[in-house]
């Protein structure tokens, strides 16, 4: 394990012991914690390209927001949620339906707006088992 040293002003220290202190947690726990979820929140996929779960955004490899709709980033969210794994497409529709009428093939068109804005393989299929997105551990 390692150790960091980390110097704050007065006033900042003064308002991370409170924070800490409403947490119920000592300074280290606390400063812990926030550090490593926001680390945590961050999915590193292929070709430099980002998902950050707590902004909700994908970060190309030019560091430039790409525009998602609400159902692309849910699909990209719930694709995320079980890394390196195919999901399928059952799975995909009780998760990320956002209306009755979604379809195999409006769900295979989510996928290839996603690619579009992206490069094709950030989510690859297999025939009769599903999607995945494979990210970078």
């Amino acid at each position: 394990m390692s150790k960091i040293d980390l110097e704050f002003a007065q006033d900042e220290l003064s308002k991370i012991n409170q924070a800490a202190a409403n947490s119920d947690l000592d300074i280290g726990s606390y400063l812990k914690e926030l550090i490593l979820s926001e680390v945590d929140s961050v999915y590193f996929l292929e070709k430099n390209y980002t998902y950050d779960k707590k902004k909700r955004v994908l970060i190309d490899n030019k560091k430039t927001p790409v525009k998602l709709t609400e159902l692309e980033r849910m699909l990209m969210e719930h694709l995320l949620s079980k890394p390196n794994q195919y999901v399928n497409v059952e799975e995909i529709f009780e998760n990320v339906k956002k209306s009755k009428e979604m379809s195999v093939f409006s769900l295979r068109n989510k996928i290839k707006s996603i690619r579009d804005k992206t490069f094709k393989d950030i989510i690859t299929s297999k025939i009769n088992i599903g999607y995945k997105i494979n990210v970078i551990e």
